[in-house]
């Protein structure tokens, strides 16, 4: 049982999602990205931004960090 309680948090840990349907204050995409790892967060907005990007807001719901990009 613990075996799988630890799966399921390493699962749930890598788990890092993204939405791009508005716009922001440049006119560019803004990146919305759910995870439950700031870390991952943050190098899921490097990732979809290789030229940098301008953090919108950053926010916390529980253990899910929710970063707002809009890349450079």
């Amino acid at each position: 049982m613990k075996l799988l309680a630890a799966l399921a948090v390493i699962a749930i840990a890598g788990c890092t999602t993204t939405n791009s349907t508005a716009k922001g204050p440049n006119g560019r995409p803004l990146h919305y990205i759910r995870s439950p790892n700031p870390a991952s967060a943050y190098k899921q907005a490097s990732d979809l931004c290789p030229n940098g990007y301008n953090i919108i807001s950053t926010d916390q719901q529980g253990l899910v960090v929710i970063l707002t990009v809009e890349c450079k």
